[in-house]
């Protein structure tokens, strides 16, 4: 994809005066391709391999935290209490 990107941009505009830069580019968009994939290849296989072997999966607790203060919370919350209270005597 950043190869064509690359391409495509270059088609179209011509903003790399000179090949040391369009070189550059593409060396970029072609080393990028390794490490992630070839790490993520070595995750699927050792996941295939735990399930042939009958081994449970364990998903770990993820602890969620917001970005607002206590206080907000505290106020959505009375906000909340209000509303389920005017609902419930109408």
């Amino acid at each position: 994809m950043s190869l064509v990107a690359l391409f495509i941009e270059e088609v179209s505009f011509h903003r790399y005066p000179r090949w040391s830069d369009m070189l550059r580019g593409v060396v970029a968009a072609v080393l990028e391709n390794f490490g992630y994939r070839q790490v993520l290849a070595l995750w699927q296989v050792w996941g295939a391999v735990s399930a042939w072997h009958g081994r449970p999966a364990v998903w770990e607790t993820m602890h969620r935290t917001g970005f607002e203060t206590e206080e907000a919370e505290r106020t959505e919350d009375t906000e909340e209490t209000k509303t389920a209270t005017v609902g419930i005597h109408n």
